[in-house]
């Protein structure tokens, strides 16, 4: 399995993972090869299809630990690309709102609205939405879903009244209306309104076989992860709706503005998360398989600030000694880790850089360490004093992993140019941007520091290898591709081949 495989991928903990499980193959089930290598080459989406097609119930415990970390994974990835979409996407429609005259958008003040009640900003929505819905002469359709989202902006600013006036108005006989109708209601806590039965009728009006609107898409995801029904959003994720535009708008005869769901990839994140606990909460009743089940739940807890259940979960993983040496070492900085942001005690302060200490000279471990002080925000000075020191032993493949993880770090402490100068360290040189060879966090962090500093090319590039595998980077590519063209006074307009 590891024939072939850089330095750094023999020490990414997925590479120990996929090893030792295939190596615990039990007589009664056998893992993918052909999924496995997929996880190994950082290709998530393709091996989620793969384990998941025809959706058959999923028994073994094999396959529901290989499937339990691998949505985990792209759980991780499609909240990074949320990030990242959230970033540039409305930088790009700042800029088409801020034209004048005949070219500029009639829709951008719709899709920025949406954008702001996205991020919580409900006062300026509504000042954005009104605007949009001052223009009569538009879809019918989209002023209502601008209406709808009035409302909810009315809501979340406190104006109750005005916003059920609104919705009470609202003909939702359109599927994607009613179901950003649905999605309204929920982000309001509007239980009694039945939010999923109306995104349930709205998913049925779409049909089974037909390309599902990313609005449709949008709020069913976001209804059905409230509900814990991770299964029903993954019968409704396809390529072809997570890649696809909300609206096309055309201006003139030679300008096309596609306008996205910047909600969506986070949504994706979400139900990718709750697949991730589901299959690794199955696989943990296995003898076999508990402890790895248990130090990913661990993981996976951790990351989406679950705190409490991952101090559980990881104290299981590393009980009565079972755990391979490789996943305890990490069990064990995850441990003192979370215990020191429950409890920032100088005993926990203490205890990281003792870990420091013990990992020295394994730059592997180090990299954990850095990465969870930097996810958890602790306090880890002399720790991270020791990583530095540590990588500067060597730029060779196994200390990639270090060098991204201190990248990760100062991008987090907002130094640009130290970030950018260590991750661009770790990536692999002969490989540049493929996704087999680089960790796809650590790309789509390098891409938006290239964003910064005006790098358009190299941002570019990264996302047109990870957009071979991930529908979702189409909306950043193209938010990109705009400002730049706008920047430096082209069309404004985007096409990507």
């Amino acid at each position: 399995m590891n024939r072939g495989l850089t330095t750094t991928r023999r020490w990414s903990v997925m590479a120990i993972f996929v090893s030792l499980l295939l190596q615990l193959q039990v007589a009664s089930a056998e893992v993918d090869p052909k999924a496995a290598q997929l996880i190994m080459i950082n290709r998530y989406q393709s091996a989620i299809k793969l384990l998941t097609s025809g959706m058959a119930p999923v028994e073994d415990e094999q396959t529901q630990l290989l499937m339990g970390t691998v949505f985990y994974k792209d759980a991780m990835l499609h909240r990074e690309l949320a990030a990242a979409s959230a970033e540039v996407v409305p930088r790009y429609w700042q800029k088409l709102a801020a034209e004048t005259g005949a070219q500029r958008s009639r829709y951008v003040d719709l899709f920025s609205g949406l954008a702001l009640l996205e991020t919580g900003q409900a006062k300026p929505a509504i000042a954005t939405l009104k605007k949009f819905l001052s223009n009569k002469n538009l879809s019918g359709k989209y002023q209502e879903v601008a209406r709808v989202n009035l409302g909810l902006a009315y809501h979340l600013a406190g104006h109750t009244t005005q916003a059920r006036k609104l919705w009470q108005r609202i003909d939702s006989a359109d599927p994607e209306v009613r179901a950003v109708l649905a999605g309204a209601y929920q982000r309001a806590g509007l239980v009694e309104f039945k939010p999923m039965e109306l995104i349930q009728t709205a998913v049925l009006a779409v049909g089974k076989d037909a390309v599902m609107s990313p609005l449709v898409l949008e709020n069913a995801l976001l209804i059905y992860g409230a509900a814990n029904a991770y299964d029903k959003g993954l019968e409704l994720i396809r390529d072809e709706t997570v890649s696809a535009p909300v609206y096309v708008e055309q201006i003139g005869g030679d300008k096309t503005l596609n306008f996205y769901s910047i909600a969506l990839p986070n949504r994706i994140a979400r139900i990718y998360y709750l697949a991730s606990l589901h299959y690794l909460q199955a696989a943990q009743q296995s003898n076999a398989f508990r402890n790895v089940a248990q130090y990913y739940l661990a993981a996976a807890y951790l990351n989406f600030e679950e705190h409490d259940k991952a101090v559980a979960a990881v104290a299981s993983a590393r009980s009565g000694g079972a755990l391979a040496t490789a996943f305890d070492n990490r069990a064990e900085i995850m441990e003192v880790a979370l215990k020191q942001s429950i409890d920032k005690s100088s005993l926990h302060t203490k205890l990281i850089s003792e870990l420091a200490h013990k990992f020295n000279g394994k730059p592997e471990l180090m990299a954990e360490l850095v990465t969870i002080c930097t996810d958890l925000k602790l306090d880890c000075t002399q720790a991270m004093v020791a990583a530095k020191a540590e990588a500067e032993r060597s730029q060779s493949e196994r200390y990639r992993l270090l060098h991204s993880a201190l990248g990760f770090y100062y991008l987090r402490q907002g130094k640009n140019a130290m970030a950018l100068s260590y991750l661009e360290t770790g990536r692999d040189k002969s490989m540049k941007n493929k996704m087999e060879s680089n960790d796809p966090l650590m790309l789509v962090r390098l891409a938006q520091l290239y964003l910064d500093e005006k790098s358009f090319s190299e941002n570019l590039e990264i996302y047109f290898e990870l957009g071979k595998e991930y529908p979702a980077v189409r909306q950043i590519q193209e938010a990109v591709q705009g400002v730049y063209a706008m920047e430096f006074k082209s069309a404004g307009d985007v096409k990507i081949f």
